[in-house]
């Protein structure tokens, strides 16, 4: 674990946690806010919790995660396998995620999700963050955007040219965005899903683009609650979309 770590690089380490259950407190490598963090190469088996957890830190001064790296890791059989998280609280305020990057990480077998990026309580901020190039194989949920309906500063949020394949879920999607805005989800491939693909729930301007899904169970988008938006581009196979278009802006092409 680092906290408040700057120019720090964590590269080619072996964690395994030997979990058996999955329960809260047990990571794999830990980042309690930051700068220029780089975490490379990393196998993480087993651990409780997360395999990878970056995140600030609540009742903690300055712990905001700026320039942190997440790169090229494989994480197996944890709670889930990479978080990233901001936080809040009266006495510090708002301690945010800026500047970055989760990419061509595999992530396998997770119990719940292969990547979960969440703002956990109100008055907080994702500004530049970009999951890519990401390759996630089972878990209930691939990848999920989750935060708080109020917050309008986030930006340039993005999930792009991730592979998500056999996630579980039968009651959301491998691919969420809940109760947030300003997400876009490009040119991702989603195979094998047990629910839905996508799943856009109470968000605002955000958009679904150049996407690609097969073989999922149920719809390849579902939406409700969201305003502005947009669906172009994409490529559905077997099911289409189930949205509830109630005052919001939508454009599709399939």
């Amino acid at each position: 674990r680092t906290m408040r770590g700057q120019r720090v690089q964590i590269l080619d380490n072996f964690v395994d946690g030997y979990a058996t259950t999955y329960t809260l407190g047990q990571e794999g490598i830990e980042a309690f806010g930051g700068r220029d963090v780089l975490i490379r190469g990393n196998t993480v088996k087993r651990c409780a919790e997360f395999g990878i957890n970056v995140g600030a830190a609540v009742g903690y001064a300055n712990t905001d995660c700026v320039g942190i790296r997440v790169v090229d890791n494989h994480v197996e059989s944890c709670g889930s396998g990479a978080h990233l998280g901001s936080a809040y609280d009266v006495t510090n305020g708002a301690q945010n995620i800026t500047d970055v990057v989760v990419r061509g990480n595999v992530i396998r077998n997770c119990n719940t999700r292969g990547i979960y990026v969440n703002t956990p309580v109100a008055g907080t901020a994702l500004v530049n963050v970009n999951v890519s190039g990401n390759t996630i194989t089972g878990g209930t949920e691939g990848i999920t955007f989750f935060g708080i309906t109020s917050d309008t500063g986030h930006r340039s949020v993005v999930a792009n040219g991730n592979t998500l394949n056999g996630q579980t879920s039968a009651s959301t999607g491998a691919l969420c965005v809940v109760s947030i805005c300003n997400v876009e989800a490009t040119d991702n491939a989603i195979t094998d899903a047990s629910g839905t693909a996508m799943y856009f729930i109470s968000t605002t301007d955000c958009r679904a683009v150049g996407n690609r899904t097969d073989s999922t169970q149920k719809q390849a988008l579902t939406g409700d609650a969201n305003t502005r938006l947009v669906v172009r581009h994409n490529r559905f196979s077997k099911y289409g979309l189930n949205l509830a278009v109630g005052g919001l802006l939508l454009t599709t092409s399939v």
